[in-house]
């Protein structure tokens, strides 16, 4: 898929399914950061394939991530091995999912955040959550979860850590 070489920003030209996550955007209701302007979407900015797929994608097989992201994902990923990104970009409706849980003002939706986690699913340690967290601050995040037991109205776990380029 992609945005049609003729596509002009505002839905001429461009998929079904950009339109489609354009209208989740625009008129779901799911989509408000509450501490920040809303992005000013347009249907050519998915065409990205190159995120992680999964219950927040809502089945998209586009979607948008920041170039910020993109340049530091690797980065993490490469501090322990084994770590890999479990979710990065979420549509509006994926993020509203139960299974996922994000809220209206997710970085995911902004495409400037992401989960890591090991692969084999086991929880991170505090000293391995730390090593993630030093290498994400010297690359410039701007929310890192915390390490902890999950919590009501809290930003912490230890399944995995959530970083982003706000």
């Amino acid at each position: 898929m992609g945005c049609d070489p003729n596509c002009s920003g505002d839905g001429e030209g461009c998929t079904d399914e950009q339109n489609d996550i354009l209208d989740e955007y625009e008129n779901s209701g799911l989509y408000a950061p509450t501490k920040r302007a809303p992005t000013d979407w347009s249907c050519d900015m998915f065409a990205d394939t190159d995120f992680t797929e999964g219950t927040g994608t809502h089945g998209h097989s586009v979607g948008y991530l920041t170039s910020s992201y993109r340049a530091n994902r690797s980065a993490i990923r490469a501090v322990l091995s084994g770590i890999v990104v479990t979710s990065d970009w979420r549509c509006p409706v994926g993020n509203a999912h139960p299974a996922v849980g994000g809220s209206p003002g997710s970085w995911h939706m902004e495409g400037n955040g992401g989960d890591f986690a090991f692969s084999d699913g086991r929880d991170l340690t505090e000293a391995e959550w730390r090593k993630l967290e030093k290498k994400a601050k010297e690359l410039g995040a701007g929310g890192i979860s915390k390490w902890g037991d999950p919590c009501e109205n809290c930003f912490q776990y230890k399944s995995h850590i959530h970083i982003d380029w706000r």
